[in-house]
């Protein structure tokens, strides 16, 4: 009966050590190389399709991070009796710096965004889906962006 119990005993820590060691190799396999999110990195996929507005993410190794968009603005001048309608097409590009950390498969990113004369903190997770030397993928909403390393 000892022998039972004792064998009991013995296959009960064997299955904790496996449950143990497959959580921490499950755990490794989220963790992405951090490192190599620093640099700029283009937008060229947002939400699974090509991106509409042109935007830049720089993370320096310092933990900062400046963030560029470009979204293109389309007028439309009404013509008169003898004049045609126009559209004039006008860029408007606004820059955002604030800070980030990456853990395990979460980058954070914490904004410092001026409205209406007043500042305030914006903080975003995303999820890291892909990060290698040439691609970064993130997902945040359920949505799927897409980035290209350039620098």
């Amino acid at each position: 009966m000892n022998v039972l119990r004792l064998s009991g005993i013995v296959l009960g820590c064997c299955v904790l050590v496996a449950l143990t060691t497959s959580a921490v190799l499950a755990a490794d396999e989220k963790a992405v190389d951090k490192d190599k999110i620093v640099g700029t990195w283009k937008l060229i996929k947002e939400g699974g399709r090509p991106a509409k507005e042109k935007a830049v993410l720089q993370f320096a190794k310092d933990g900062k991070v400046k963030i560029t968009s470009t979204v293109e603005i389309a007028k439309v001048e009404a013509g008169g009796k003898k004049t045609k309608t126009k559209t004039k097409v006008e860029s408007k590009t606004e820059t955002m710096e604030g800070t980030y950390k990456v853990e395990g498969d979460k980058l954070t990113v914490v904004m410092v965004v001026k409205f209406a004369g007043k500042e305030r903190k914006e903080t975003m997770t995303l999820t890291i889906k892909t990060l290698t030397d040439k691609k970064l993928t993130v997902v945040h909403d359920g949505k799927e962006d897409e980035f290209e390393k350039t620098k």
